[in-house]
């Protein structure tokens, strides 16, 4: 009777045990995959501004490019000359410092 009771005991514990080891396994695969999800968000979407960039390139146009950090977003920015700026309509335009 005691064998009984010890095999239904190791029984319920294994199966306790591989319910654990399950929700642990998708609960890390569930954190992965958002931090690859966050990791798109952050990194990716200043790619999306390289069509314009190979067409500048192409034009024979030269420049420093890299990603900044404005506030918690990361945006594509350019090397420019601080001294020639102020151009364009608004004066929001800069020259950019060719490499």
């Amino acid at each position: 009777m005691t064998l009984g009771h010890l095999k239904n005991s190791i029984e319920s514990t294994s199966d306790q045990f591989s319910w654990k080891i399950i929700t642990i396994i998708l609960g890390i695969f569930a954190i992965l995959m958002l931090g690859i999800i966050w990791l798109f968000s952050v990194y990716i979407k200043p790619l999306e501004n390289i069509p314009q960039i190979e067409s500048l390139r192409q034009q024979g146009i030269q420049f420093d490019i890299g990603s900044c950090t404005v506030g918690e977003e990361s945006k594509p920015c350019v090397r420019v000359m601080k001294k020639q700026c102020g151009y364009g309509k608004n004066g929001d335009f800069c020259v950019i410092d060719p490499k």
